[in-house]
């Protein structure tokens, strides 16, 4: 977990400077690495818990291999890149954008986007394939490339036979839309959304990178792994008013009534503290209305009246703020009892 950077302009939930929380697994190009990577994003998302979500998964050798068959090899960075946002730019946009960039043929690009059966028309996420269409579009792509370039189809049907065996297909889809802008990629890459908000963007990607450490050393070293944008999570969650609002850790703050029983009520704080209870004392002798803007403003639920007579019957007065409900003469146990309960 690092902050990482990145020149572009700034936009919601994606900034220049930004914390990442990435998972790789180095060393090994097996097809079950990739399926790990995959399964620790689906357990991530669980324990977060911040809505339906879908893993969109594609296999850029099946583009890689579809773009050979078509003489394109020379063009798949400009293509790659270039259908990673049709779902953006919209369909006629990646044709036009194709030809008149990278000077490709319309009737090769359409080619390409039948085949992959990508259209932005889809009424769907993204236009994903979602549980028995997955395996419908890999055995039409398996017609579509012949023997010689189905290796790549084959991989990524036994990555969605695993998910399916495991119970878990639900979460995946297979979108040959994402290619990941980046050239490193070389195999699986996924992106992951939250149903209810696409438009937000994904907030865990990756892929495999089986030549990227050559960029670096001598010694090529594969990998797969993914990360989540802890920033774009962040404003996701704020978005969705996800967070407690909760802006203090203290559950009680003790009124200052007194400015003299100071002593007693550090004494009252440290018997609430060993009793796994955080007590806050308010230090400054200031009326009891700004007290309890005090507490409110830092969101603390209890608060505890003691004063010259509350300390002569060792009985004090708790307040409920969140309820406004307020108790009366109860002992040191009875309000650790009220609060831990």
């Amino acid at each position: 977990i690092a902050p990482v950077w990145r020149g572009e302009n700034t936009q919601r939930g994606r900034f220049r400077e930004f914390f990442q929380c990435d998972f790789d697994i180095l060393g090994t190009e097996s097809i079950e690495s990739d399926i790990e990577i995959l399964l620790i994003i689906k357990s991530g998302m669980l324990k977060l818990d911040i809505g339906d979500f879908r893993i969109n998964v594609n296999n850029r050798r099946i583009l890689n291999s579809l773009l050979k068959k078509l003489d394109l090899s020379d063009k798949s960075v400009e293509i790659l890149r270039t259908i990673d946002k049709i779902y953006k730019i919209g369909k006629e946009n990646v044709i036009k954008e194709l030809t008149d960039n990278a000077k490709i043929d319309s009737e090769k690009i359409e080619s390409i986007l039948d085949s992959l059966n990508i259209d932005n028309n889809k009424n769907k996420i993204l236009g994903e394939m979602i549980d028995d269409e997955i395996f419908d579009t890999l055995e039409r792509l398996k017609t579509k490339l012949g023997n010689e370039y189905i290796e790549s189809v084959n991989e990524t049907e036994q990555l969605f036979s695993t998910l399916k065996t495991l119970g878990i297909l639900k979460y995946f889809s297979f979108n040959p839309a994402i290619t990941r802008g980046l050239d490193y990629y070389t195999g699986v890459v996924f992106e992951t959304f939250i149903l209810d908000n696409v438009d937000f963007g994904s907030i865990c990607s990756g892929g495999r990178y089986d030549n990227l450490t050559g960029l670096y050393s001598k010694n090529v070293v594969p990998g797969v792994g993914g990360s989540f944008g802890l920033d774009r999570l962040l404003a996701l969650m704020e978005s969705n008013n996800l967070f407690d609002k909760k802006s203090s850790k203290s559950d009680v703050l003790i009124f200052n009534i007194a400015n003299h029983n100071f002593e007693k009520y550090f004494n009252l704080a440290e018997t609430l503290r060993s009793n796994d209870i955080n007590a806050e004392v308010f230090y400054e002798d200031k009326k009891i209305a700004q007290q309890f803007k005090y507490a409110e403003n830092k969101s603390i639920r209890y608060v505890l009246f003691a004063g010259d007579e509350e300390f002569n019957s060792n009985k004090f007065n708790l307040k409920d703020i969140k309820y406004g409900e307020e108790k009366k003469s109860l002992t040191i146990d009875e309000i650790i009892k009220t609060i831990k309960q």
